[in-house]
C-alpha cells in the first residue's frame, strides 16, 4: 500500500484514501479529518494509485494545504517526498 490507494478498514468497514504508508512499522494514515492511522493487516486493497496519482497527492499533501504542522504532511514528508524527487 502507498499514497494514493483506496483500501477499506476491515474493523470500521471505511474506505480509506491512503495518505502515506510506513511499512517498516506497519501503519497507514488516511486521508481526511480526524487525522489517524492504522495497521496496515486491518486494510484490503481496493484499488491501487497510478504513478502519477499518488505523486500528485504527495504534491497536494505537502503543498500545506489543511493543515499547518500536521502529522500527515511530516510523515509524508518523511517517508515519500525523496522517492519522488520533491
Amino acid at each position: 500500500m502507498r499514497t494514493g490507494d483506496t483500501v477499506k478498514h476491515l474493523p470500521s468497514g471505511e474506505t480509506w484514501v491512503v495518505a502515506w504508508a510506513d511499512h517498516v512499522r506497519g501503519e497507514i494514515g488516511w486521508c481526511g479529518w480526524p487525522e489517524g492511522m492504522a495497521k496496515i493487516t486491518d486494510c484490503e486493497l481496493l484499488e491501487s494509485a497510478s504513478d502519477d496519482e499518488a505523486r500528485e497527492l504527495v504534491k497536494q499533501i505537502l503543498s500545506g494545504s489543511g493543515r499547518d504542522g500536521s502529522f500527515r504532511r511530516s510523515q509524508v514528508k518523511h517517508l515519500h517526498a525523496e522517492a519522488f524527487g520533491l
